[in-house]
């Protein structure tokens, strides 16, 4: 059975997530290199640009579009998304980019980051309890792939092949991007002091 536009698509960064990929180091090698160049390395994990990248070609395949060349598609997309990104921070008066952010000097990119996190803190919420104990296992303990296993089956899960784990994380991923920005479409400044982020 031929896989639909959305599943090659699903596959295609499945791969670039599993360890030992040579597209994979290829990309997020290039990816570094841009944000070294825009002065958003500090800013910016490659990982972060790949997700957006992602987004993106789910709106591109929904929308009927076919993404003929994937490898180069994602890199003309993630050159894109940094210039973007360097655009908007340039609009914020903020060119200090390769340095440490300094937040007392500019409140909105403050409040723009607690919103955000704000949001993130929501959508972690919403995963299942499996899913916000594998992402604590693998992004904030920042285990390898072979300890979340052994956390995981430690906590009463089943053994999963490391592959198949990896895959489960990426879903997860995805999962709490989406939940992400639907929590934060819902959040709206307010700059009333008592309000509490």
């Amino acid at each position: 059975m031929s896989l639909t536009p959305r599943q090659q698509l699903d596959r295609i960064f499945e791969d670039l997530f599993a360890a030992n990929n040579p597209d994979a180091r290829i990309i997020i090698a290039y990816i570094q290199k841009v944000l070294y160049q825009y002065g958003l390395w500090k800013a910016y994990d490659p990982k972060d640009i790949l997700i957006e990248v992602y987004a993106r070609g789910v709106k591109r395949v929904d929308a009927g579009e076919t993404i003929r060349i994937p490898i180069a598609w994602i890199k003309r997309t993630a050159m894109n998304i940094i210039r973007e990104f360097r655009r908007e921070a340039e609009k914020i008066g903020y060119y200090n980019l390769d340095q440490e952010l300094h937040w007392n000097d500019d409140l909105l990119l403050y409040i723009t980051f607690q919103y955000d996190l704000k949001a993130m803190k929501q959508a972690f919420e919403r995963l299942e309890p499996d899913e916000q104990q594998l992402l604590n296992l693998r992004v904030v303990n920042r285990l390898s792939w072979k300890a979340v296993s052994q956390g995981l089956v430690t906590a009463g899960e089943p053994e999963f092949k490391l592959e198949a784990l990896r895959q489960r994380g990426f879903r997860v991923l995805r999962k709490l991007r989406k939940l992400y920005e639907e929590e934060r479409k819902n959040i709206r400044f307010q700059f009333d002091e008592s309000d509490s982020i």
